[in-house]
Formats: structure tokens, sequence, C-alpha cells
């Protein structure tokens, strides 16, 4: 076999294969997390990475923003990282605060938002659609702010498995309010965030307090 022969099937060989090689690089192969932790009795936590969905599911209490006992309730939550919007706002809280960040947060198929925990990790998860329709019903940028700074509160305040559930959402109430306020909030802003129509039970329930004992923790703060 003589050399031009050869190069010239090297050539021929390798324009066909280029086409072959331009179409696998436009359809990349989706990204495998490997941030799977699994513990004896069942519990799961798959943490979403860049597109792809994660999931969590446990049993452990959730402290949820509204009404929502889940005490009682195992959480199986399908969870996708957090907009930058959420990211820059809890970044922005903690900077007031003095201490670093103990939680992650994600978003998730919630009723609103909720802080709960996995193992040695504390996660907070919010509704993918939560803070769109705040944007749409209130002309407050502060209740945005409350439900988050609620939410970090029982994680800074190591509340999660308080055994006086109402205790321990005033206590998340009144730093939240703590931290508007630091943020540059006046108290009818602050109050306009607990009056949100978030908050709708009108008397105590298993627990949550009501809205009015939550509007009287706030004014305490001031």
């Amino acid at each position: 076999m003589n050399k031009f022969y050869v190069v010239k099937r090297y050539i021929l060989v390798s324009m066909i294969s280029i086409p072959f090689t331009y179409c696998g690089n436009q359809t990349p192969k989706p990204e495998v997390s490997s941030s799977i932790k699994i513990t004896r009795n069942g519990d799961t936590f798959l943490i979403p990475k860049g597109l792809q969905t994660g999931r969590l599911i446990s049993k452990n209490r959730a402290c949820y923003f509204d009404d929502v006992d889940s005490t009682e309730m195992a959480l199986n939550i399908l969870l996708e990282t957090a907009n930058p919007r959420e990211t820059e706002l809890v970044q922005s809280i903690m900077s007031y605060t003095g201490l670093p960040a103990n939680f992650s947060i994600y978003r998730g198929d919630v009723s609103n938002a909720l802080a709960t925990q996995y193992q040695n990790e504390r996660l907070i998860i919010y509704n993918k659609d939560l803070f769109s329709r705040i944007d749409r019903e209130s002309d407050s940028y502060w209740s945005s702010v409350f439900i988050i700074a609620h939410e970090i509160g029982h994680h800074l305040s190591f509340n999660l498995h308080s055994i006086n559930s109402m205790e321990a959402e005033l206590e998340a109430d009144r730093f939240a309010a703590a931290i508007l306020y630091k943020m540059g909030a006046d108290s009818s802003q602050v109050q306009l965030a607990v009056r949100s129509k978030l908050i709708s039970n009108r008397v105590d329930t298993k627990t949550h307090p009501s809205k009015s004992r939550r509007l009287e923790a706030i004014q305490k703060v001031g």
C-alpha cells in the first residue's frame, strides 16, 4: 500500500467522522450528581445540581412559615436550585447577623416556605412561585425578606426541634423583624409583612400562633 493511498484514506475517514463528533457535542450529557445521602431508615437527600432536580425524603420535622402541621407528616419534596434573587437575599440578610450561614436554600414543591434538617444538613426550601406571587399581590418588598428571614431564624436559633413549637415560631418572627429593622424597614412595613395573606390563621393552631399573636411579638422588637 503506497503512502498516497494511506494519506487519502485517513483524510476521508476523518471527514466522515467530523459530523458525528459535532452532533454529539450539540447534545451534552446531563449532569449526574453524586451527592446522594441515604440513612438507615430510608431517608434520602439528593442535592439538585444545575438543571438537574433533587429530592428530599425525610421524616424529620419541618417548620413552615404558615400553618402546616408537619410534625406528623413525612417530607417528600422535589428540589431545584435556588434562584439568584433568593440566594442574594440570603447573603444580604446574613450580612446583618455577623454569622456564617449554617444552611442551604432550595426551591421545592412545598406550600410556602419551610426550614428543616437532614442529618447534619440544615435546609430552607421555598415554593418556586412564592416570591413572584408576592410581587403580584403585594407592594411591599419586605414581605419576601420577612419570609426568608423567618426561616433563617429557625436555623440560627437552633429551635427546629423545640418542644414548644408556638414559641419557636414567635422566636423566628422576632428574629425576622429585627433583621428588617436593620435593613431599613420601618414599623409599618414590618407589620405589613406579617399581615400578609400567607399568614392565614386567626386563632392558635397545633403548631402556629395566630396572626394577632405574631403581630404582638414583632411589635415588641421595635
